[in-house]
């Protein structure tokens, strides 16, 4: 399902997932997430939805859990949420995916506050992070960072502001990602309007297209006749 809204949810003692989007697109805003019961669990996940509308979250409040807020090969917005009380992640961005993360509130977690990973792209824009330990895995990854890209991702740090982490720096770049300065998402907006880089691109290439057809025409024709560029043929008795 495509544009589902969630509004004023409370779910408490889950096992797995407090909320679930897999695969689809939902707006979720004022939702309250606590009291998840398996070491695995994730507060709320939007799974497999690279083909469909971005899902946005906010205001949302998510306590316990393994990960807070997740996205697995998805388009998303994370939005002025609270996460606190996780035990390796707290808002994850991963797996190709495409997200922003802006002026959400991360307290009392372990591993990692934000976390960009395995060849997303991802935007952290005005968020509070604090209060991070490092957690029990042996992953380099989540040794208390306040920010963190793992495995080729692009990430690009916004105005946010990190206090009381275990890492030795805030920020953390293992295996090939790298921090930008450039906006790395392509999350138009809906509409026409969103409809405009790909009209502008799409008509760049029939353009291109069109100039290759032109000359490669000129050269089959010149081939099919045997003559050579400024030879012309006089036909007999001429």
């Amino acid at each position: 399902a495509d544009d589902v809204e969630l509004e004023r949810v409370a779910v408490r003692g889950a096992r797995l997932h407090g909320i679930e989007v897999a695969p689809g697109s939902a707006t979720v805003r004022d939702c309250r997430i606590e009291g998840l019961r398996s070491p695995y669990a994730q507060g709320l996940e939007v799974r497999n939805s690279s083909g469909r509308p971005r899902t946005v979250v906010e205001g949302c409040s998510v306590s316990s859990g393994q990960e807070g807020l997740v996205s697995h090969v998805s388009r998303v917005e994370f939005r002025e949420n609270r996460v606190s009380e996780t035990s390796l992640r707290a808002i994850v961005i991963t797996e190709m995916s495409e997200g922003v993360a802006e002026g959400n509130a991360v307290a009392g977690v372990m591993g990692a506050g934000l976390y960009c990973g395995d060849e997303s792209h991802c935007e952290f824009r005005h968020n509070t992070v604090r209060d991070v330990a490092p957690a029990a895995s042996a992953a380099t990854g989540h040794a208390g960072y306040g920010a963190v890209a793992v495995y080729h991702a692009t990430m690009r740090l916004e105005g946010n502001r990190f206090a009381d982490v275990a890492a030795p720096e805030p920020v953390g770049l293992f295996l090939s990602s790298r921090l930008t300065d450039r906006f790395p998402l392509a999350l138009w907006p809906p509409g026409w309007v969103g409809a405009v880089p790909s009209v502008w691109v799409g008509g760049l290439s029939l353009l291109g297209l069109g100039l290759v057809r032109m000359g490669a025409g000129a050269w089959v024709r010149r081939r099919a006749s045997g003559a050579a560029p400024g030879e012309m043929r006089l036909r007999a008795g001429t």
